[in-house]
């Protein structure tokens, strides 16, 4: 007969697994509460960021759960600075995917981004001289900028150089490659115009 007071290997290190997550969360919620006091993150989500001056957080923005976030002021691979900039009231959902290396993110205020939404500042250049994940990153399309109240759907992805205008909405599943004019609707891969957006109208749910 099993003893039941002995464990089996697994599951003592998935235990242990879960205990260094949740003390690695307390510990960065607390570092980032007292750099950033209106910022709240959710449980599991990992924010990196090599010097705090490179995020900047300019009222409440509430970041969900398993979501990561990289922010590089400096990097091998440009000469270009990474920054992350957050108006006032912004929600970045779950499972979102920011890396503002290489070029400047900016989200305006009451951004909503829905559920695994990708923001890339900076992307490998296409050159078959080296492997592409050696290759420097392309200086002549860099950042993101979201203009305010813009709705970004889930699983979009705005790519480097993109910009969205203020009252805009990128529908689920779109893939940004263009430079999207204020109160407008885009949908697509890549994404494209839908419809002007009037105080009077209404959106169908985007995520």
């Amino acid at each position: 007969m099993p003893n039941p007071f002995l464990f089996e290997p697994a599951f003592l290190v998935e235990s242990l697994r879960r205990l260094v997550a949740e003390f690695r969360d307390i510990k960065q919620a607390t570092t980032l509460r007292r750099l950033y006091p209106g910022l709240k993150v959710g449980r599991f989500s990992s924010i990196i960021v090599d010097t705090p001056a490179a995020l900047k957080c300019e009222g409440t923005a509430n970041i969900g759960s398993f979501c990561e976030i990289i922010v590089e002021s400096i990097s091998p691979f440009t000469r270009i600075s990474g920054q992350l900039i957050l108006g006032d009231r912004v929600i970045i959902g779950s499972w979102a995917n920011i890396r503002a290396g290489g070029g400047t993110i900016t989200l305006g205020d009451n951004v909503l981004l829905a559920q695994k939404v990708s923001i890339i500042a900076a992307n490998h250049s296409l050159s078959l001289s080296r492997p592409f994940r050696d290759s420097e990153w392309d200086e002549n399309q860099v950042g993101v900028s979201i203009g305010s109240n813009v709705w970004v759907g889930a699983g979009a992805t705005l790519l480097p150089g993109t910009t969205v205008g203020q009252n805009s909405v990128v529908a689920a599943g779109s893939v940004v490659t263009k430079c999207i004019p204020s109160q407008e609707l885009w949908a697509g891969i890549p994404a494209r115009f839908v419809r002007k957006l009037q105080p009077s109208c209404s959106i169908s749910r985007q995520g």
